[in-house]
């Protein structure tokens, strides 16, 4: 409402008020002494303010207060509200211990101090309080070990949120013990020891999410019981095994993710069999091998794989395509080929039924060795990012790739490509970054990627340079190094004012260091090394404040070094192998 000020004293005198409620306004200063003469009040909730001070002595005149929230510190005064059921100091700078008063409440069903500042342990729990149901203490500092007995006084216990935290030690048994916990997270901690099997007791668990970690050992068979989890979480820590194959019994999972760990072995063949409902697959950084299973097709609701960094090998499967939500494909970093019996790369051509695909990532698999299809232009209208680096990719790069017209990185690096760089690419107006280094190519840059005003990032090893380079005005790394370009240096280069990197090294330039060289204010690393540049160092190049890095060796240079600016900062090594 915007309201602005202290909350006035008088309002003590409204005696049959029941509800409090002065969210998001401008109200500073202490509470007034005088709302404790509202003993009727069931509900009190004071968040977004900027009032000051703790939790008030008198509060516990406020016999029949039922839900308190509030942005202050905590007083051992809130275990005498016996009547209390919510109590929430969520999102406020809190920094104090929680006492264990708080616990005293046997009417208390949710608490929440998540995103404080809380940095104690949690206090032992010394009455049996069935009535709690959620717990919420996540985005603190808190440490120590969970106490030991603490889930035994908490039976009906259904959400406990203890993620992004310092909390350490074991998972205590005891917790299996609160078969009525649907949520269960314990992500960002520093957990150690197994995951017991006896996490199959929860069996009403809708999320588990215990990733980033320390625990150790395997992924116990019985996870497969817990037939009401959604998504399942145990990430990031130093899991090692295989998967067990009762995960294919999670037929309401929507989640998996298992990534960053040390699991080894083969997927199970039936992985997607009875995972009808699976959105998001994550598996990448382990030590998985063998084949991605072909039913893995079968959980059609998949939009996200992420089977990165692994060793897998044998095919990718053609029934990829049959996953027609998919958004991300992440394949890079494995061991995964073509099919010897097709030159091209089938699976793609089996992705363009893919329609919401939005990344395809495959680099760095360099048993593939195969050509792109011209149905690689048939891939989805909303794929922004393709990159095959890394793959011995051969052939020609069809021109059909300019139908992709909202790519913004195409990556094509480190390949065996031969042939000209399509024209048809400069059709992709919203390119941002292009690699195509380390290939075959030849000919010379097509004078269409000139009207990519978005590019920020071209490395390419074909021909020679466009006259018309000055208007790449949002390139910030431009790498043309170890190349056959020739003539001289485009004088409408000194139109990139964005430009950070510049390497044309290695080629055949001639001609002149172009004077207006100073124009490019952004520069910080030029390497005109190894081409046949002659006359003299541009004595402008002093204006160049921000560079860091100059590299002129072994051209044809003649004349003074120059010696204002950075120059002082560079050794011989820069200039060595010239006729000056």
């Amino acid at each position: 409402m915007g309201l602005v000020g202290t909350i006035p004293p008088h309002l003590g005198n409204l005696s049959f008020l029941s509800r409090f409620w002065i969210v998001n306004n401008s109200f500073h200063g202490s509470l007034p002494n005088q709302l404790a003469n509202l003993r009727r009040l069931k509900y009190i909730n004071l968040n977004y303010n900027e009032i000051n001070g703790e939790i008030q002595s008198w509060f516990d005149s406020f016999t029949q207060l039922e839900s308190l929230f509030l942005y202050g510190q905590i007083l051992d005064a809130i275990g005498n509200l016996s009547t209390l059921k919510i109590f929430s100091l969520d999102t406020n700078q809190v920094s104090c211990s929680i006492p264990a008063s708080v616990f005293n409440i046997t009417s208390l069903e949710l608490i929440d101090l998540s995103n404080n500042k809380l940095s104690c342990s949690i206090p032992s729990i010394a009455l049996n309080v069935s009535s709690m149901q959620f717990i919420d203490f996540s985005v603190n500092g808190l440490s120590g070990n969970l106490p030991s007995d603490m889930f035994d006084k908490l039976p009906n216990l259904q959400g406990l949120y203890l993620f992004k935290n310092l909390i350490s030690g074991r998972i205590p048994p005891n917790l299996f013990k609160c078969k009525e916990l649907k949520v269960l997270s314990l992500a960002y901690n520093h957990f150690e020891g197994s995951l017991p099997s006896e996490i199959s007791n929860l069996t009403m668990l809708k999320t588990l999410v215990i990733s980033t970690n320390n625990l150790k050992g395997q992924i116990p068979y019985q996870i497969g019981n817990l037939l009401n989890l959604e998504t399942l979480s145990i990430a990031e820590n130093k899991l090692e095994g295989t998967i067990p194959s009762s995960i294919g019994n999670l037929t309401l999972l929507t989640n998996l993710h298992f990534y960053s760990n040390s699991l080894s072995g083969q997927l199970p063949s039936t992985t997607g069999l009875g995972l009808p409902k699976l959105d998001w697959l994550n598996l990448a950084i382990n030590e998985l091998s063998g084949p991605i299973p072909n039913a893995i097709s079968n959980a059609y609701e998949l939009t996200m794989i992420q089977l990165l960094n692994n060793s897998f090998s044998g095919f990718i499967p053609d029934t990829l395509g049959n996953l027609r939500y998919l958004k991300r494909l992440d394949l890079s970093h494995n061991h995964l080929s073509s099919k010897p019996s097709s030159p091209e790369l089938s699976f793609l051509s089996s992705l363009t039924s893919c329609k919401d695909l939005q990344y395809l990532i495959f680099d760095d698999n360099p048993f593939i060795s195969c050509e792109l299809p011209i149905s690689v232009g048939n891939l989805s209208a909303s794929l922004t990012l393709f990159y095959a680096s890394l793959c011995n990719i051969k052939g020609n790069i069809p021109s059909e790739i300019g139908n992709l017209s909202k790519l913004l990185w195409l990556g094509l690096d480190h390949n065996d490509l031969t042939g000209t760089i399509p024209t048809t690419i400069g059709r992709l107006r919203d390119l941002q970054n292009v690699n195509l280094g380390n290939n075959k190519l030849e000919g010379s840059i097509p004078f269409e990627l000139c009207h990519l005003e978005k590019l920020a990032y071209f490395d390419s090893h074909s021909g020679s340079l466009p006259i018309d380079i000055g208007k790449w005005k949002s390139v910030t790394n431009l790498n043309l190094s170890k190349n056959q370009f020739s003539g001289a240096i485009p004088s409408s280069i000194d139109h990139l004012t964005d430009l950070t990197h510049l390497s044309l090294s290695g080629n055949m330039l001639q001609g002149s260091i172009p004077r207006s060289f100073d124009l490019l204010i952004s520069l910080e690393y030029l390497d005109l090394s190894r081409n046949n540049l002659s006359g003299m160092i541009p004595k402008s190049l002093e204006k160049l404040s921000s560079l860091k890095y100059l590299n002129v060796s072994f051209n044809r240079l003649q004349g003074e070094i120059p010696n204002g600016g950075s120059f002082g900062n560079y050794t011989s090594q820069s200039f060595m192998g010239n006729e000056a």
